[in-house]
């Protein structure tokens, strides 16, 4: 499968936000595959070093969110971003070629972006190690087709900002989406 639809959480609205999880799964023209979908949270502190942001509107906004979404977004375990990073990458290479993923994001400038500015600021502090697992010419937007079918409804799989219910909840969507506008994924 050629298509990873993503989703990231993090603690502001700028391209270069502190992530605190990361949720991903393949999909393809009629199969989302659920039971290979990438999920991990992130230490906060390890993007703060990196230089990411934080801001208070959004730390208030999760505050106004679900128990079980802040639970999800502040509670258990945690690895550092660069371990994330190199993991995503891992899990990302394992079905198809560099030059033929497309990674799906929700917003022409939100996960995507987000998550390459992640790979650059660990690359820069750590070295190579960190090398985004996608093509720019890979780069899709989630947000701008689903915005063309209002019409189709989103059925929520899931916890509502759980990144990996999230990824998947999208990827389903887009596959319906894509059927109605006659668009091969």
């Amino acid at each position: 499968m050629n298509n990873v639809m993503l989703d990231i959480e993090t603690m502001d609205s700028g391209s270069f936000s502190a992530i605190t999880s990361i949720g991903a799964v393949k999909f393809g023209n009629e199969k989302v595959d659920e039971k290979n979908a990438f999920y991990v949270k992130v230490k906060l502190q390890s993007c703060m070093d990196l230089g990411m942001t934080v801001s208070a509107s959004t730390i208030e906004w999760w505050m106004s969110q679900s128990d079980a979404a802040r639970d999800e977004m502040f509670g258990g375990d945690r690895t550092s971003i660069g371990v994330a990073l190199y993991n995503f990458g891992e899990w990302a290479r394992e079905s198809s070629k560099f030059e033929d993923r497309k990674v799906w994001g929700n917003g022409a400038t939100f996960d995507n972006v987000i998550l390459s500015n992640a790979y650059a600021a660990a690359r820069k502090k750590d070295g190579s190690l960190y090398k985004r697992p996608w093509s720019y010419k890979g780069d899709r937007c989630y947000r701008t087709l689903y915005n063309l079918c209002p019409e189709i409804e989103l059925d929520r799989t899931g916890e509502h900002h759980n990144a990996k219910d999230d990824a998947i909840t999208q990827a389903r969507h887009l596959i319906k989406v894509a059927k109605k506008l006659g668009v091969r994924l």
